[in-house]
């Protein structure tokens, strides 16, 4: 048992800010899965309506257990923790965000669908040659992609914090979950949006980068799931009863 002066560490544990090995598994799992997503999502967005859906995706996903695996195990579910739903549909909207969305309808969880964008400018900044040298290598964009990685980490922390104090604190803080929401949503389009800017000209190119799809799917959530200012009212409704 580790000590630090004289309190043990045993005794107080600090908080643990990583995943169990099994949200890693599903984590990498569905990681795996939305990487052959994205090709497919890209083929299909500019298909008619009806052509749209990956239904052969959709039926993987519900063999694996995805789309029911917020339910109770007592009504065939995977009962999965709140924190676990995050993961799932986090990785799954990095694929697609309309891929995602079909899932999350089952699960209504929030996520960050703006690791994808982000990924996308990372890795054009670190091939995509200007003034000699990559693009990355230029301070402007250096600053502007650690800005985009500490914004992300920062909304996930959020995000992840949320889910597991619903099912775990005791004195769970209601605005919590519309303070991820809120946080969450402002975050993705922002980034969306410094990734074009890396992307110049060609984000606006459907056909030669799909970063621009990132953004437009990034924008449905300033209003998904209840508008950013009727979270922040009943933030601050809920902060308003407790200083009573």
């Amino acid at each position: 048992m580790a000590v630090r002066g004289n309190v043990s560490m045993e005794a107080s544990p600090l908080p643990h800010f990583g995943l169990t090995a099994e949200l890693e598994r599903l984590r990498s799992d569905a990681r795996a899965f939305a990487q052959r997503l994205r090709p497919r999502a890209v083929e299909n967005e500019w298909r008619p309506i009806h052509e749209r859906i990956d239904w052969e995706m959709v039926e993987e996903a519900s063999r694996l257990g995805w789309r029911t695996m917020g339910l109770p195990v007592s009504d065939g579910g995977g009962g999965a923790s709140a924190l676990a739903l995050c993961v799932l549909i986090e990785e799954l909207a990095a694929g697609d965000m309309g891929f995602a969305v079909i899932l999350d309808q089952t699960l209504k969880v929030q996520r960050i669908v703006a690791r994808a964008a982000y990924e996308m400018a990372l890795g054009h900044a670190s091939t995509r040659v200007q003034g000699g040298r990559p693009l990355i290598e230029h301070a402007n964009v250096a600053c502007r992609l650690a800005q985009m990685y500490s914004e992300l980490e920062a909304a996930r922390s959020l995000v992840w914090r949320a889910a597991w104090a619903v099912e775990h604190d005791p004195s769970y803080d209601y605005a919590l979950g519309s303070a991820a929401k809120t946080v969450a949503a402002d975050t993705a389009v922002r980034v969306c949006l410094s990734a074009m800017e890396i992307h110049g000209g060609l984000a606006i190119m459907y056909r030669d980068s799909s970063v621009e799809k990132c953004l437009r799917d990034c924008i449905s959530f300033l209003h998904s799931d209840g508008a950013q200012d009727s979270h922040r009212i009943r933030i601050t409704n809920i902060l308003r009863e407790a200083s009573r």
